[in-house]
């Protein structure tokens, strides 16, 4: 309903402006209204994401899953709240279910990276990370993840700036 969208949306503004509680009671009262409304459940396990309640995340991320099986939102936040929990198998799955649907979400392909990583699979890291980068050459997070795995696999070389002058040693 139209009143269910405007407690979204009232819920949104209160979680950006940091009034964790008034949002959360927000979105609750968005789902009284309209209980199979799949984006205020995501707007809901990342407000209990930013307050460490993964947990509930996790929960309020697989309800929207239920409405709206696509939904790549929930999917990547749902790897991310299960990433929080160390959960990294079932978070990989999720990133991977997001990037079914969204395969130029470079986002989800840093995340996918940060779990192969924490699951040792370094080589699969590393492509998840070059794919980030090729989408997104800016993402912070996808430099980042891609420089900690290459020095924990000793290859520091690759992991300095290029020199753009000769010269400069």
């Amino acid at each position: 309903s139209k009143d269910a969208a405007v407690w979204d949306h009232l819920g949104i503004a209160r979680r950006q402006a940091a009034q964790y509680e008034a949002a959360e009671q927000s979105f609750k009262r968005s789902l009284v209204l309209e209980p199979l409304r799949p984006k205020t459940w995501v707007n809901l396990g990342n407000l209990q994401l930013d307050q460490a309640q993964a947990e509930k995340a996790i929960i309020s991320f697989q309800r929207a899953l239920v409405l709206k099986p696509d939904f790549f939102e929930a999917h990547n936040n749902l790897g991310n709240a299960l990433t929080v929990c160390r959960q990294f198998a079932a978070a990989s799955t999720s990133f991977h279910d997001a990037l079914r649907i969204r395969p130029d979400l470079a986002e989800a392909h840093s995340n996918l990276g940060n779990t192969q990583k924490d699951l040792g699979l370094f080589d699969a890291a590393i492509a998840s990370y070059q794919q980030a980068l090729r989408l997104k050459p800016n993402l912070a997070e996808a430099h980042s993840g891609l420089a900690r795995v290459l020095i924990d696999r000793g290859q520091t070389e690759a992991t300095r700036p290029k020199r753009s002058r000769p010269g400069y040693e």
